[in-house]
């Protein structure tokens, strides 16, 4: 039994060795810093600003200390720095010319409206910084509302030969929560 104890001690060492440096690795490349979790507390716990777009028949809540660029009549709106609000006549899964990557596409309920959530990345064409996305796209007469969460906040530069990340889960968690409360005016 005293030789065992040894010989069990080395094996869980060689085990967490392997698993630190997991063998034909050999990617000696940098790697990005994960960047926070955090997820956002409800928007029912926060104060509320209700944003109405009368052009497009459309209203939505987020949170007070996000700014918005865009006014009542805007086809683009950005809350904050990593939400994009756009509202199109062409559905983002029939793209023309040069569009982000859809790697997923489902089906989903999201708050009172039925959405397809998307999500791939933006490659580095037209001299875009290479980054993940998270989308929902809800239809209505014959107008596609896309709501889009970027891994990086607008206008952060990175080399185009980054490693691509995720969307932060909070960024996709405020999207969620921004998503769900939208209705329709008209």
């Amino acid at each position: 039994m005293t030789v065992l104890k040894p010989v069990i001690y080395l094996l869980v060492l060689l085990c967490a060795a392997c698993n630190l440096n997991p063998q034909g690795s050999g990617d000696t490349s940098p790697t990005l810093a994960p960047l926070p979790t955090d997820v956002p507390p409800p928007l029912s716990e926060v104060t509320l600003n209700t944003y109405t777009n009368m052009a497009y028949g459309y209203s939505l809540q987020y949170p007070s200390n996000l700014t918005i660029e865009g006014d009542q009549n805007s086809q683009f709106v950005w809350l904050g720095d990593q939400i994009w609000v756009m509202v199109s006549e062409q559905n983002p899964e029939q793209p023309m010319g040069d569009a982000p990557v859809i790697e997923n596409a489902q089906d989903t309920m999201i708050g009172a409206n039925t959405a397809r959530r998307l999500s791939g990345y933006v490659g580095s064409v037209g001299g875009n910084t290479p980054q993940r996305y998270e989308s929902f796209v809800i239809q209505n007469d014959n107008r596609y509302y896309q709501f889009i969460a970027y891994e990086l906040p607008r206008g952060e530069v990175q080399p185009v030969d980054r490693t691509v990340g995720a969307v932060p889960a909070n960024v996709v968690a405020l999207l969620e929560q921004i998503v769900a409360s939208m209705r329709f005016t008209t």
